[in-house]
């Protein structure tokens, strides 16, 4: 057509053809309402333009994000807690009374200056009960408040609206058209272009754009041979469809910056290279070990006791499988197959003493392919990861609040209870000692709340620079999110399972049920379970076995979720298929008086103690908390010796064993 030319607007006409939020909106008041447990509902938004018009907009919390942005979205959510708090704090400062000269012993309520409420015609306003009381009360501090906050300079609250611009006009369609136009012999380069009045009256000013010359080799191309639309190189050279789209070196800088810092399992390996070091390597002597245990299981075996208990309880025979304890035990022994079978088929569930694959349910490696196969997955480790982080860092906020205020409030209490002698005290001596305990409680739970601190890894910056780019892909946040969603019901359906064996209790469970769960476990101590075989080997018998599950400490070192992901179902595979052995085990024991429970703890006096350490020649001067140790310890060892244990319900029991063979065999 005779052009010389092929030219595309730059990053800046992008940028001012489309202008940010700051740009369009001046001012933004924000309403926020809450349920009285602190959810924050819905936010009524008053938008000042800085062309004049305003406008009030009525939005659901869940459809924010999409109104006005993650980053906004998530600064009116911290705004909006921060009125919550305030509010709570004032709803501390209410009360609900009982009216003692009433005759109905009705409930009235005092606001913030102890003054009692009334009705318009000048009664008091009662409720027949406390409950009604409160929640009338609820409704006036949380649902009919006056408070709000104002937004301003919204573009220096979302960040720089122009960066991905640039980064997408002036960088990555730059290089491509340079790259996929050399072999034609043309060059890339800034040319400035005068626009037409008449042809173009939306802009006469001149301008400089980015282009490409159109070579002749490029046209005699392009007329002869076409463009496809789709097109592969050549058979050998194939590539498949799950080819990387968003693989870690086409990052931007800043998202790279994130995950290196973050992630310590990646570099320079793919995913597949990470599970082969951490699950198919396996110590040489581990799988000596195992052949061993192969050949010796054709000649004798050590849980020849439990199979001749079963015997005497089934008239000679072994049990059903559904309820066999040596069947369970060998069951146990064989943790790679089952623990291969939840990677790649989908999770276990215990069905009528049964264990069977959970119908529907995906397994780990499974449920990640979406990521995996485009070589997303440390992005998205990160990713999900830090929604994680950032419900901690908030949990901890409001922690330390609360600590300080519980200190503010124990230091106060110890002040007045400092000024005033105990039987001078208003309630006497027992006025005095309840008011001492609780100052002490105050103390004690504000300085460990003042100090909480679980996340140190992720901060602010990391988080929002993470979330805010995968939220400029909406087929990578799709796909993220239906990997997260697989992943949280695979762990709540792993759960399920070991809450029916019998290792994890329901306040054990929310350390992993919270919907955004990602193992946060440190590189280094994944290094330290492996040499130490912790995973491996968690527990040799089959007593004593728990979920495993700790409470979060924190750490400044990197986090590695897929290895971490692989051990702890490894690790907690293995717990509930010895304890459902065990628990059989003991049942069967219980019925031929083998063992016997042990309801209460073995006690250990200081006369013990010092008996003990005198027949073995260690001196019996010690200190309060010396001896508090050796008390601790000898209690220990006396409850260990000759017993077992079995969790149930989450809870161990522990039980005594007469027979030892059995107790070698367990």
């Amino acid at each position: 057509n005779g052009f010389d030319r092929i030219a595309w607007s730059s990053a800046a006409q992008q940028v001012e053809r489309y202008p940010s939020l700051g740009q369009v909106v001046e001012q933004m008041k924000v309403s926020p309402q809450f349920t009285h447990e602190g959810r924050l509902t819905h936010v009524t938004l008053t938008i000042k333009n800085r062309n004049g018009s305003n406008r009030r907009e009525h939005i659901a919390e869940e459809r924010l994000d999409a109104y006005v942005g993650h980053r906004l979205g998530a600064k009116i959510r911290e705004d909006s807690h921060s009125v919550y708090e305030s509010l709570k704090e004032e709803r501390s400062q209410w009360s609900t009374e009982q009216d003692n000269d009433d005759q109905q012993n009705r409930w009235f309520i005092r606001d913030a200056n102890g003054e009692a409420l009334h009705l318009s015609d000048g009664s008091l306003l009662y409720y027949d009960t406390q409950g009604k009381a409160d929640q009338d009360l609820d409704r006036l501090v949380f649902a009919e408040h006056n408070a709000d906050f104002t937004l301003e300079n919204l573009d220096e609250l979302m960040g720089d609206g122009a960066r991905g611009m640039r980064e997408f006009y002036d960088k990555r369609l730059a290089n491509y058209m340079k790259k996929y136009t050399k072999k034609w012999g043309a060059t890339l380069e800034l040319v400035e272009i005068h626009f037409n009045g008449s042809q173009y009256p939306y802009d006469t000013r001149p301008d400089k754009v980015w282009s490409v010359t159109v070579t002749d080799k490029m046209r005699d191309s392009v007329l002869k041979d076409g463009q496809p639309l789709f097109a592969l190189k050549d058979n050998k050279k194939a590539k498949q469809d799950n080819v990387p789209r968003y693989s870690l070196k086409d990052l931007p800088d800043d998202v790279q910056s994130v995950i290196n810092d973050i992630h310590g399992g990646i570099a320079p390996k793919p995913w597949h290279n990470r599970l082969r070091e951490w699950w198919d390597a396996k110590p040489v002597k581990e799988h000596i070990k195992r052949g061993l245990l192969h050949i010796n299981q054709g000649v004798f075996t050590d849980a020849a006791i439990i199979e001749q208990q079963e015997k005497l309880l089934n008239d000679g025979k072994l049990m059903d499988a559904t309820v066999s304890a040596s069947k369970a035990v060998y069951l146990a022994r064989n943790l790679d197959n089952v623990t291969d079978a939840t990677f790649h088929k989908g999770t276990p569930m215990l069905k009528e003493g049964s264990i069977v694959i959970k119908p529907d349910s995906k397994g780990l490696f499974e449920l990640l392919r979406p990521a995996t196969e485009r070589d997303e997955l440390a992005i998205w480790e990160v990713y999900e990861g830090s929604h994680r982080a950032q419900r901690i860092m908030d949990e901890d906020k409001a922690a330390r609040a609360k600590g300080n205020q519980l200190l503010a409030q124990g230091q106060a209490l110890k002040e007045t209870l400092d000024a005033v002698a105990p039987d001078e005290y208003p309630g006497g001596r027992t006025g005095w000692n309840r008011d001492r305990r609780q100052m002490e409680k105050d103390l004690k739970l504000g300085k460990a709340l003042s100090q909480q601190n679980r996340e140190n890894l992720y901060d602010q910056q990391r988080i929002d620079t993470i979330q805010n780019w995968v939220h400029t892909q909406p087929e990578l946040a799709k796909r993220f999110k239906q990997v997260m969603d697989d992943y949280q019901q695979h762990n709540r359906d792993l759960l399920d399972f070991m809450e029916a064996a019998g290792t994890l209790d329901k306040e054990q469970r929310k350390l992993f049920d919270t919907g955004d769960y990602i193992p946060f476990n440190r590189i280094h101590d994944l290094e330290y379970q492996e040499e130490s075989q912790r995973f491996i080997r968690p527990k040799k018998g089959l007593g004593g076995q728990t979920s495993g599950i700790q409470r979060l400490k924190g750490g400044v070192e990197k986090i590695a979720p897929l290895e971490a992901m692989v051990r702890n179902t490894r690790s907690m595979l293995d717990a509930a298929l010895k304890n459902i052995a065990q628990q059989r085990v003991i049942d069967n024991a219980l019925q031929l008086g083998a063992v016997e429970k042990i309801e209460s703890a073995i006690t250990v006096t200081d006369d013990d103690v010092k008996a003990a350490l005198q027949g073995i020649g260690i001196s019996t001067d010690l200190t309060p908390a010396q001896l508090r140790g050796w008390k601790s310890l000898m209690a220990k060892y006396e409850t260990l010796k000759g017993t077992t244990s079995v969790s149930r319900g989450g809870k161990l029991e522990t039980y005594t064993v007469d027979d030892p063979l059995l107790l070698a065999s367990i």
